[in-house]
């Protein structure tokens, strides 16, 4: 299942002009960028006729992060989404607008440190839970649990088996716009009925907690009433809201669930290849009473359940499941178990060649960089990639 809550980081569509630094001279006959600004860069090359006159020829290339500030040279330089691994064990980037430092171990106090140029966002995923929003009622499905992350691409990261009950990965990409956040299932999950709840109403949720974090703009978009009047159909799906959320120039993108394999979910008449997935921003009650933020990706299940039973069954496993019932159901209040406190990775990142192909469901998130609006000026030629 796969999650797109991450924040992407939106091209300010201002003039080009708007924050633009000069570059280098222009050399003969070379394609040079001679302006750069946070999400542009300004051509040029000059060509000789053969008769003494020289012709100029230059475009606009506009793109969403495409430079980064250089605190060093105070330059405007081509973004280069990439991690590094540092000597105490970290992920680094520290070459796009917005700087990430990631643990090597999931199952930390802050996995995930993202500073944009404006707002700060600690973060780290808690665990899979089942909720029914007609009962209120809901289930901890699974935690994440002590995992250390595999650098399987310049700008992946992937920790996998990172859950208790049943087999799934988390995977974290970073891109020049903004980043995305995946937990991808590899085992199936058990029904709802297994508890108590319906397989009709239940959702997939993934939580992920907030920790100091900024207060949203949200905004949720809904559609007229279902069938019979009844108030229950939303943009993305039955009794499934999906709330628009911002932080200035930051934003998450809408969620989607997939499966990894096209073949299961392309043409067997019974399913969509893709189910959307509905996030909100909430306050949920810790174990001491304390109120936590969290976004909540949640998608239906009856929505995604003929992809899920083409997964393997989970074998026998350390369970959180196995834990007294009564810790684990909470009604609207939605209280949450214990989570283990801070620490430092027991090991560093390990650096994997990308894996061959594994059946999975993928839930994912973006949060990426706002826009505002761009002008294009008729007199100018652009590049847009």
């Amino acid at each position: 299942m796969k999650t797109n809550s991450w924040l992407v980081l939106a091209m300010a569509l201002t003039s080009p002009c708007l924050q633009a630094q000069l570059l280098t001279p222009v050399t003969l006959d070379t394609p040079t960028a001679i302006e750069a600004g946070p999400h542009h860069r300004v051509w040029q090359r000059v060509v000789s006729d053969g008769l003494g006159n020289f012709l100029t020829n230059s475009f606009t290339e506009p793109a969403t992060g495409l430079n980064y500030l250089n605190s060093a040279t105070g330059k405007w330089e081509e973004s280069q989404p990439q991690f590094q691994i540092t000597k105490d064990g970290y992920a680094l980037a520290d070459k796009t607008q917005h700087k990430l430092i990631v643990s090597a171990n999931l199952n930390t106090a802050v996995a995930v440190d993202l500073q944009s140029p404006e707002l700060r966002f600690q973060n780290r995923v808690l665990g899979l839970s089942y909720f029914d929003p007609l009962s209120g009622n809901s289930v901890l499905l699974a935690e994440v649990k002590d995992c250390v992350g595999q650098l399987v691409a310049p700008n992946q990261i992937i920790w996998p088996d990172a859950f208790t009950d049943f087999r799934a990965d988390y995977r974290l990409t970073l891109r020049r716009d903004g980043v995305e956040a995946d937990v991808i299932l590899r085992e199936q999950p058990p029904s709802p009925e297994l508890f108590g709840l319906s397989a009709q109403t239940a959702q997939l949720q993934v939580l992920t907690e907030f920790l100091n974090a900024p207060t949203p703009k949200v905004a949720t978009a809904a559609v007229p009433a279902g069938t019979n009047g009844v108030p229950n159909s939303f943009l993305v799906g039955p009794n499934l809201a999906d709330e628009q959320l911002s932080f200035g120039s930051l934003a998450f993108e809408r969620g989607r669930a997939f499966s990894l394999d096209e073949s299961a979910s392309a043409g067997d008449g019974l399913s969509e290849p893709e189910a959307p997935v509905g996030k909100s921003w909430q306050k949920l009650q810790g174990p001491n009473g304390e109120l936590r933020d969290f976004l909540i990706e949640s998608v239906n299940y009856f929505s995604i359940s003929p992809q899920l039973a083409l997964l393997p069954q989970p074998a026998n496993r350390q369970a959180s499941n196995h834990k007294p019932k009564t810790r684990r159901v909470a009604m609207s209040t939605r209280e949450l178990p214990a989570v283990p406190p801070g620490r430092r990775a027991k090991k560093a990142f390990t650096v994997a060649l990308a894996r061959s192909f594994e059946p999975g469901f993928a839930i994912d998130y973006n949060l990426v960089s706002s826009a505002t609006n761009q002008t294009f000026n008729s007199d100018t030629t652009y590049y847009v990639k």
